[in-house]
């Protein structure tokens, strides 16, 4: 078996070889000097060609040797380079040996090292999955590792390994189709999974994470449902309905709008006669009678107890007295059943305002609608039915 020759060797050899040369040539000089019986010009004439010999001979196996070193040292590095380029993108391939002793305890060392990062990358990868964490990162954003949780998490049928960044983009896309309205950095995956995504994109370097955040965002759903609804009526409470209100105060150029603000009449009566279970009953009657404005686009408040908002937009105002005048009808046929064979008829004060003609915000028109309010539902006795007159369409 032929043994690996080592570079150190080589080069000790040739630089041995040449010293011995210009050993043997400084030899020659002082032997000619000291034994040759030429005159002095001739004399000088033999040193100046030996010392110009010993010069080309020198260079000539200085380059002998660097020519030698090219040969056998660039070409086994190119290669290796090349065999390292695919060990770093997590090749489990041995890289061939070369010849050269040095080079092979170089590519040993390598080896060591990269069987020590899969090894340990196998590690994370099972701690991780553990989490239900996906990973992917990527040094050059040629090739993106991506990790079998981030697969299983995003419900895509791939395995984990190298993934050209091309390849990798278009798995982003498509988990990125469906973001979030309001929860930054979180995306619908199917029907209903959602998943978040923290990325670290300092170029070169991707680094990112995605981790099933359905629970999260359920949560949160509910939370804000329960801050922005109320659990009874299923309606805006204030702070919401105010919110998306004043989004139409925005660009209110063209439009006509009216804010309604009714008030039961008879809820008091209703639960201190036959009990709050049968006021929940009637409280929820008319919200859905009310609900009918939603149909066109009405945005529809329970402000407290016993008090209703609506915000109803349009082109005309006798399309809006239109709208209005339909719900009128629809409260004043509603009976609500609150015992065996025994009902009360929905009955409720209303107060309206109207933009721009009273007012053009949205806390001018509420202050108009409520003292519109207060003089239905107290001048006549107190309690009032909705059997008041159609508004004017001229107002």
């Amino acid at each position: 078996m032929k043994k690996d020759f080592s570079i150190s060797k080589v080069i000790k050899y040739a630089s041995l070889l040449l010293v011995i040369l210009q050993s043997i040539i400084f030899l020659l000089i002082i032997f000619i000097v000291n034994f040759s019986k030429e005159d002095n010009s001739l004399l000088k004439q033999k040193i100046t060609l030996i010392a110009i010999i010993s010069i080309a001979l020198t260079v000539f196996f200085g380059n002998i040797i660097i020519i030698l070193s090219i040969r056998f040292i660039s070409r086994p590095l190119k290669r290796i380079n090349y065999d390292l380029e695919k060990v770093a993108f997590g090749s489990t391939t041995k890289i061939p040996k070369t010849k050269i002793k040095e080079l092979n305890s170089l590519i040993d060392s390598v080896e060591k090292l990269n069987q020590s990062a899969l090894s340990y990358s196998s590690t994370l990868s099972i701690a991780i999955d553990r989490f239900s964490i996906g990973i992917f990162f990527s040094v050059d954003r040629k090739d993106v590792y991506l990790t079998q949780s981030f697969f299983d998490i995003c419900e895509l049928d791939e395995v984990e390994g190298y993934y050209p960044y091309q390849d990798f983009q278009s798995f982003f896309d498509f988990i990125t189709a469906n973001p979030h309205p309001d929860i930054a950095s979180t995306y619908r995956i199917g029907a209903d999974k959602w998943v978040n995504i923290t990325t670290n994109q300092e170029k070169p370097f991707l680094l990112g994470i995605v981790n099933d955040s359905t629970n999260q965002v359920l949560e949160i759903e509910r939370l804000e449902k329960e801050r922005d609804f109320d659990h009874l009526t299923n309606l805006y409470l204030r702070p919401a309905f105010t919110k998306e209100a004043e989004k139409y105060f925005e660009d209110p150029e063209g439009k006509v709008m009216t804010l309604l603000m009714w008030d039961i009449d008879k809820l008091k009566f209703i639960n201190d006669t036959y009990g709050h279970e049968f006021g929940d009953k009637y409280l929820t009657t008319f919200s859905d009678a009310i609900k009918t404005l939603e149909k066109y686009d009405a945005i529809v408040s329970r402000r407290s107890g016993d008090e209703f908002w609506a915000l109803l937009v349009g082109s005309t105002h006798m399309e809006l007295i239109k709208i209005i005048n339909e719900v009128r009808t629809k409260i004043q046929e509603t009976y609500v059943e609150v015992g065996d064979n025994c009902y009360e008829k929905l009955k409720a004060s209303m107060g309206i305002a109207w933009y721009p003609d009273d007012g053009k915000d949205l806390e001018t028109l509420i202050n108009v609608a409520d003292f519109s309010l207060y003089e239905m539902k107290y001048s006549l006795a107190g309690i009032r039915p909705m059997n008041y007159e159609e508004p004017d369409p001229a107002i």
